[in-house]
Parts: C-alpha cells; sequence; structure tokens
C-alpha cells in the first residue's frame, strides 16, 4: 500500500473500559495500529509500539508516526460482522478510539464505511463515529440510513478562531474551520453529532471565555454530548507538544503547555480549567450535556458536579 503498511489483526470489536468509564460507549472497534493524522499529542505509538509489524518492516511505529505513515488492517470489518451478533441494542460501539476510520488510508479502503456497516447491519448496536476528516460526508447515505442509530463526534482542541495555530499540532487533519462546515452539513441532514474537546492545553484554551467559544461552535451542529478532557501527563506527549508550539513560533503557548511539567502546576490547572468549563457551560446552558473528565480520584479539588468523570475513582 503506497505511503502505508497493511496488517491483519486477530481483534475486531473489544470491550472498552476507557469508553465504558467516560460514559462513551460500551466497545471499540480500530481500522489498525496508526492513522495518517499524525496529531503530535496522538498516545497511538506509545501504545503500540511493541507490536511485531515494527520489527518486520525495519522501522519503529515512533519514526512511522512522524512520517504520517498509515498502518490499516482492512480484515477489519469482517472480523467485525462476525462478532457483531453478540451486541445488544444498549451497546455503542466507538470507531476508532485510537485511529481515525476517514483518514486518507482508510478512506482509500472504505475502512470507515466498512467498519459502521459490519455494526449497523449485523446488530442493532449503535454506533459512534471519531474523525478529524471531511471525509465523512461522502457516508452521507449511510448516516442519514441509519441516523436513529449512528452519531459523528467533532473533534475540536481550540476555539475556531485559533484554527491556524493548531494546524502544527494536527498537521495531518482537515482543517477545523473545514470540520465545522461538514459537520454543520451533517446536522442539517439529521445526522446526529457530539463534541470531543479533548485534549485541552493551556494557552490553546485560554479560559472561560475560551471555552464559550467552543460551546458555541458546538452548538452550531446541535451536538447532543460533549466530552471534555484536559491533555494527559503520561498518555498527550506534552514536552513534545511544547517543542511543536515554540519550533512555530508560538513560545508563549509552548511555555504555558511546558509548565504543566513543574511540581504542582498541573493539579493548579485542573483546577482552574474545571472552573472555567464548567462556568462556561453553565452561561451557555449546556451543562447538561457535557462530562469533564480528569485523570484524578478528586482528593484535594474543591469541587463536587455531577458532569465531572474521575478516572481514578
Amino acid at each position: 500500500m503506497k505511503n502505508g503498511y497493511i496488517v491483519k489483526r486477530d481483534v475486531g470489536i473489544m470491550n472498552c473500559t476507557e469508553c465504558l468509564r467516560r460514559g462513551m460507549a460500551t466497545h471499540t472497534a480500530n481500522v489498525g495500529l496508526l492513522c495518517g493524522q499524525r496529531c503530535v499529542y496522538c498516545s497511538s505509538p506509545s501504545r503500540i509500539f511493541r507490536h511485531s509489524i515494527f520489527k518486520e518492516v525495519g522501522v519503529s511505529a515512533f519514526e512511522l508516526f512522524d512520517q504520517g505513515v498509515a498502518i490499516v488492517d482492512p480484515w477489519t470489518p469482517i472480523r467485525i460482522a462476525k462478532k457483531s451478533y453478540k451486541l445488544t441494542k444498549d451497546d455503542i460501539v466507538l470507531i476508532s478510539s485510537q485511529t481515525d476510520p476517514y483518514d486518507k488510508s482508510s478512506s482509500k479502503l472504505s475502512l470507515g464505511r466498512r467498519c459502521v456497516e459490519s455494526v449497523l447491519k449485523n446488530s442493532e448496536a449503535k454506533v459512534k463515529i471519531m474523525t478529524k476528516s471531511t471525509a465523512i460526508i461522502n457516508d452521507l447515505d449511510l448516516l442519514c440510513k441509519f441516523k436513529d442509530r449512528v452519531s459523528v463526534g467533532m473533534s475540536i482542541i481550540a476555539p475556531v478562531y485559533k484554527s491556524e495555530i493548531i494546524k502544527c499540532l494536527e498537521p495531518g487533519a482537515c482543517d477545523l474551520k473545514d470540520r465545522l462546515f461538514i459537520w454543520k452539513r451533517l446536522s442539517e441532514q439529521g445526522v446526529k453529532t457530539f463534541g470531543m474537546v479533548n485534549p485541552c492545553m493551556p494557552g490553546i484554551i485560554n479560559g472561560k471565555d475560551d471555552m464559550v467559544s467552543i460551546f458555541e461552535t458546538l452548538s452550531e451542529i446541535n451536538s447532543e454530548a460533549i466530552w471534555i478532557e484536559p491533555i494527559n501527563l503520561k498518555w498527550n506527549n506534552v514536552a513534545r507538544c511544547a517543542e511543536v508550539l515554540k519550533d512555530n513560533r508560538y513560545n508563549e503557548y509552548g511555555e504555558l503547555v511546558n509548565g504543566l511539567r513543574k511540581k504542582n502546576a498541573y493539579k493548579n490547572y485542573l483546577k482552574n480549567f474545571i472552573s472555567g468549563s464548567l462556568s462556561a457551560a453553565y452561561d451557555c446552558r449546556c451543562h447538561d450535556k457535557i462530562k469533564i473528565i480528569v485523570n484524578s480520584d478528586g482528593d484535594g479539588f474543591d469541587v463536587d458536579d455531577p458532569s465531572i468523570v474521575w478516572l481514578k475513582r
């Protein structure tokens, strides 16, 4: 495959504890190991770098990721179809949690569409689709046919007015303004949508006003739910994000992101972020739609709000 590799795995639909704890889905299905979006904050290389394919091709997961080389599995829809009969109408399958099912490599093979079809046509389960690609519009017919059981997530890590800044953090993804245009079209056609504000970084999202801007944007596409998650010190490559921002002359933002690595700085950031997000949600009258995902047990936080999901509790 040009600009990518083919891999045949054993997995199809998987139970997803992380998705379940976030209240997002019960299962997940990924179209491969790596996509070509090259989001700097992506955790996929760190999660799959021990896979045997990297020894076979003689290149590490991190090198392929930096080159924007995808590793996809065209047999995934077949395995999904074989296991979908076990799903119930109460199940929700997230496609995908780790790789973009509509990036260029997956789109060439119609992997996103085929995976979604495999679930919808072989079970009564619902499907959530997570992508940063405007190629999702090519499957409008399928989305409209199953509009009662499918929803499409809009990933947004900054207010639209900062769309130029975040291009260096999402170099392979479609422009944020283009995404908004396509998601509006989906919504106008009756396709359900949800928002994914993740990962949130200081400066990139600068307090309450920026969260208000994001909530207003997501209201334009009639998002039924909004998941919000601050950058994770373990998985989201904080140092690399800061470095890339500085390399692209966004020094102030880079310093703010890098500052999270200092003692107690991250916890203080979380407190301010939670407060600002809750205030913005109340002002925008969308508090009932949001879930703020925090990688903590809540100890030391003077807040007790039902919209907060403490992952370590």
